[in-house]
């Protein structure tokens, strides 16, 4: 994983974001999913960090701004509910309204569900 980005990126003390792509694979996913062409696209990790000073990374996101349609996609994946905090979420949404989104989208796919 990439280091984050200049403070130009950042959304706040304890989360950064970078444009360097697509580590997991996530975004590319996202692309399918959605059909969003690659020349009409922006790919993005958003960092949640812990910790004092936001040196811990505490999950990151992977996220995709569709510039044609203003739609920004975050892919949660299989995380637990204390990984995507309502400040993480706030930024996340900041982030996303200053890169020009009009709407987001949040896409979570889990491979099976628990029954209590």
């Amino acid at each position: 994983m990439n280091s984050p980005v200049a403070a130009a990126d950042s959304t706040s003390d304890d989360t950064s974001s970078n444009e360097d792509g697509d580590a997991s694979g996530s975004c590319s996913k996202l692309r399918k999913l959605f059909r969003v062409p690659e020349t009409k696209d922006v790919a993005y990790e958003f960092d949640s960090r812990i910790g004092l000073n936001g040196s811990q990374v505490h999950c990151t996101f992977p996220c995709l701004l569709d510039s044609e349609n203003k739609r920004f996609y975050v892919w949660l994946g299989d995380i637990t509910i204390d990984k995507l905090t309502k400040s993480t979420f706030l930024n996340i949404a900041d982030f996303a309204e200053n890169k020009g989104a009009q709407s987001m989208v949040f896409v979570q796919l889990r491979d099976h569900v628990q029954k209590d």
